[in-house]
């Protein structure tokens, strides 16, 4: 998959990305928040970040305002804003793998490889058996053509059942063992 390719993919998984509802019970959401997501649910991108922002100017640390407003600046393609925010969801919750995996879609359309797979670094360190996130690294490793590291991060996503294409394999020259097998991990 040529570098382009990659960019489109990541691209597509950021629309589909849904937006987090914050608070468990909308009773206890501030008005201009709840009003905010469902604006970004229909599609009114401007319209929702102008209330979340209102929401961060009274509550910047309200649960999932941060991701919310990371998710609206992807799709009005404000990257670098959009990473700000990011990193402040993750700051707020740096458990948040899905402020992660968006921070890491968010290093890839600004350019920053290396950041990108930082980023996804950190989400197979907090869940190590995340196929996905294996396979986002075995295709960016591809791309820089670090083909051990691509390697072995496409054998960890397909022990973790992630799909991976044959073609992929092939492209590696992988006859891939199991991860417990004899060859030896790069070192990360």
């Amino acid at each position: 998959m040529t570098e382009a390719e990659m960019k489109w993919v990541v691209v597509l998984l950021a629309v589909l990305a849904a937006f987090s509802p914050g608070p468990a019970r909308a009773s206890d959401a501030p008005e201009a928040y709840v009003t905010g997501i469902q604006l970004a649910k229909e599609g009114r991108y401007q319209e929702a970040l102008a209330l979340l922002q209102q929401v961060a100017r009274e509550h910047p640390r309200y649960p999932g305002l941060n991701y919310n407003m990371g998710n609206l600046l992807f799709r009005l393609a404000e990257y670098s804003e959009a990473e700000k925010a990011y990193k402040r969801a993750i700051r707020d919750d740096p458990g948040d793998v899905d402020a992660h995996y968006n921070l890491a879609m968010t290093y890839s359309l600004l350019d920053e490889m290396g950041k990108a797979l930082e980023t996804l670094q950190e989400v197979v360190r907090i869940r190590p058996d995340d196929g996905e996130a294996h396979y986002r690294l075995a295709m960016g490793y591809f791309s820089l053509r670090d083909w051990e590291r691509s390697s072995f991060h496409l054998q960890k996503a397909k022990a973790a059942g992630y799909p991976v294409p044959r073609d992929l394999e092939k492209a590696l020259g992988a006859n891939l063992p199991s991860p417990a097998g004899s060859g030896k991990a790069p070192t990360r």
